[in-house]
């Protein structure tokens, strides 16, 4: 027994050597995986390098990486923090674990690493600017804009550091400074549809409309296909009382997406301004036809507004039938109860107009206040044509009246 088993060990001390991989060449298998997508790959690799050297704070560090790549926030933290451990002065794995935490929205958190990411490197341009995002995020304005200068000032041609601070300015309200940001951006890198989109939104909300639509345009011609830019676009002709051209940006946008409802809904908004209902039943009625099934409270809204383009051309019969299927829809739709009961009314039904004005003053209490609720409705939330005023004080004063008595039988 003891001969075989010194000839098992000579036999073995023959056979060639298997090279075990080093932690260097895992690591760097690892890298490679993970530069390639294979992240499951590459986590085997980066822990086969951590079971081979256990305090390699490189190792955790990738790991750490290859977690926070599949999104599994907690775990990077975990591998972050045990890198630190190792090597405090590890300035990307500060940096990694603060990217993990604010992608956990823990913000403060995160802005604490990025501080220690900049006290061991205090010209990283990256760490500057994710502070100052930290700090946006916590309503620390000042300090915000403070990191995002720094790092502009670390690197002065940088487009996409403009944009960041026109974004902190925007989100402040400091809207002059902001579009003076998205302004330079656009120097720097003039084909950004995004950046004028979002210059134009800056305009629009300072009244400056014919900037705001020089800009959606702009952000049109760059991006064919980018829906937000037509839809605020004619959103501004509309403000401008420009409806011809809030029906052609529409026209422009069925041509691309010609199964999109809200195309069709403002487009018919655009021909009710121009008074050509019978365009904007067409296109209400499209907008329906192209909704999904389950989409019935915006089918109650558009089956409402079909409603009054027929009130607006004196069709009482297809007014009500909208205003039925649009309560059909919507029990809560305060608003085509009062188009059934101004329906009535015009028939001069003054029972079932109050029926249906009741009902709606049930859902609406504002209603019950007659033309005070009205007019206090109008200012915050509603819109009426003329016709459909007059028609609505008419009916209020007709409605104040005492209800007659009922005639008995003799």
């Amino acid at each position: 027994m003891r001969r075989l088993l010194l000839l098992l060990v000579v036999l073995a001390l023959q056979m060639p050597a298997v090279a075990q991989q080093s932690v260097a060449e895992l690591c760097d298998e690892g890298k490679a995986a993970h530069q390639a997508g294979r992240f499951d790959e590459a986590l085997v690799l980066f822990s086969n390098a951590i079971l081979m050297d256990s305090v390699n704070a490189e190792a955790y560090f990738f790991r750490g990486n290859t977690y926070a790549a599949k999104k599994d926030y907690r775990k990077a933290i975990v591998d972050f923090t045990s890198a630190i451990g190792i090597d405090p002065h590890f300035t990307q794995a500060f940096f990694g674990r603060g990217d993990a935490r604010s992608n956990l929205g823990e913000f403060t958190d995160a802005l604490a690493d990025f501080s220690a990411t900049l006290d061991l490197k205090p010209n990283f341009i990256g760490a500057w600017l994710a502070r100052g995002i930290m700090y946006m995020n916590l309503h620390d304005s000042l300090n915000a804009i403070y990191d995002v200068t720094t790092a502009i000032g670390l690197a002065p041609g940088k487009a996409m550091m403009y944009f960041i601070r026109g974004n902190i300015y925007a989100a402040f309200r400091d809207r002059r400074n902001a579009i003076n940001d998205f302004s330079r951006s656009i120097e720097l890198e003039p084909n950004q549809p995004d950046i004028y989109f979002m210059r134009g939104g800056l305009y629009a909300a300072l009244d400056e409309y014919p900037n705001a639509i020089r800009d959606y345009t702009k952000a049109i011609e760059l991006k064919p296909d980018y829906v937000d830019a037509y839809m605020m676009r004619s959103g501004a002709y509309g403000v401008m009382k420009d409806f011809p051209n809030v029906v052609e940006g529409m026209m422009q946008l069925i041509r691309i997406k010609p199964a999109f409802a809200q195309a069709y809904i403002i487009r018919s908004a655009g021909y009710i301004e121009m008074k050509q209902f019978a365009n904007a039943v067409r296109d209400l009625s499209k907008a329906i036809d192209v909704m999904p099934a389950d989409s019935t409270q915006m089918k109650s809204q558009v089956y409402n507004m079909i409603g009054y383009c027929h009130m607006e051309c004196d069709e009482l019969l297809l007014a009500k039938e909208a205003f039925v299927r649009s309560t059909g829809l919507d029990r809560e739709n305060w608003d085509a109860e009062v188009g059934l009961a101004l329906v009535y009314f015009v028939r001069n039904d003054m029972a079932n107009a109050r029926k249906h004005f009741t009902e709606a003053s049930k859902i609406e209490p504002r209603l019950g206040s007659g033309i005070d609720g009205i007019d206090e409705l109008e200012t915050n939330i509603w819109s009426y044509s003329e016709k459909k005023a007059a028609l609505l004080q008419q009916m209020i004063a007709a409605l104040a009246q005492p209800t007659p008595p009922k005639r008995r039988g003799r």
